[in-house]
């Protein structure tokens, strides 16, 4: 359910890790049960060696901090705990790594500790997601976002969906088979880059780039905010879907060739056992 509401296009608010709150919170509750009580918990050092609180207002973009996996949130990231009383940061899971985050949110655990960067900090922020959990937080509150990722923090605003209209499909299915639009990477699971495109007409829709789609460089540069060329490989309009390419014509039809041989291989040696 979380990955048909990330491709809905621009029918769902794709920069928010608040889309789908309700089903959010009972994935990771099925997931990790509740979530420890670690708040207070300090993660930044003293010159004494002990730990001390920071408050929001302290914090600057590029701050190194030191901070526990508290909460687990599929698909969007996890929750971490940097000594701050005034909310948990948040790690969104294209911010796991430099390039393509091809391991989720599961491949942490409660209690890991994690180096990150200060990536957002907004004392004021107020995300609508609903009801809090026991920390009086909903995983990403908007308040302090993270990042272990090296190099430059610049990123683009986060993509917010137009909901006030439902998307439309229609003009993708005009163009020329074969046609190449300019996107730009929104958002990110650990399956699917997602691809914000725009028909000649104006019309803009958030597309899915599975990454059995992937070419060239994209699994190593690949960062929210970079700007791609891509083909629409298939629209499904009874999902309101568009799924998009990185790939040549030619070379698409080989993959899906490959994979296609793999599967008949697949069950060929089932059938013989």
């Amino acid at each position: 359910a979380a990955q048909r509401a990330l491709a809905a296009g621009t029918g769902t608010a794709l920069g928010s890790a608040a889309a789908a709150p309700q089903r959010r919170r009972a994935s990771a509750a099925a997931a990790v049960g509740a979530p420890l009580p670690l708040r207070g918990l300090a993660a930044v050092s003293t010159a004494a060696g002990e730990a001390a609180q920071v408050r929001l207002a302290d914090l600057h973009l590029g701050q190194q901090l030191d901070g526990t996996v508290v909460q687990i949130y599929c698909p969007a990231g996890v929750a971490v705990e940097v000594g701050c009383p005034e909310s948990l940061g948040f790690l969104e899971v294209e911010e796991f790594g430099d390039g393509f985050p091809f391991e989720g949110p599961f491949s942490f655990k409660i209690g890991d500790q994690v180096t990150v960067r200060v990536l957002d900090v907004d004392p004021d922020a107020t995300l609508d997601a609903g009801v809090p959990d026991a920390h009086g937080d909903h995983g990403d509150s908007g308040r302090l976002r993270l990042t272990r990722r090296s190099g430059s923090l610049e990123r683009p605003p986060r993509y917010r969906a137009d909901t006030s209209k439902p998307a439309r499909l229609e003009p993708f299915q005009e163009l020329p088979p074969g046609s190449w639009l300019e996107g730009e990477v929104v958002r990110m699971s650990n399956w699917a880059a997602y691809v914000k495109v725009v028909a000649p007409c104006g019309t803009a829709f958030v597309g899915i780039l599975h990454d059995a789609e992937f070419a060239g460089a994209f699994a190593h540069e690949a960062i929210r905010g970079l700007r791609v060329r891509v083909r629409v490989l298939e629209i499904d309009t009874e999902c309101r879907r568009l799924l998009l390419t990185l790939r040549a014509p030619l070379e698409a039809e080989d993959a899906a060739g490959s994979v296609w041989l793999a599967a008949v291989g697949a069950e060929s040696q089932r059938a013989r056992r």
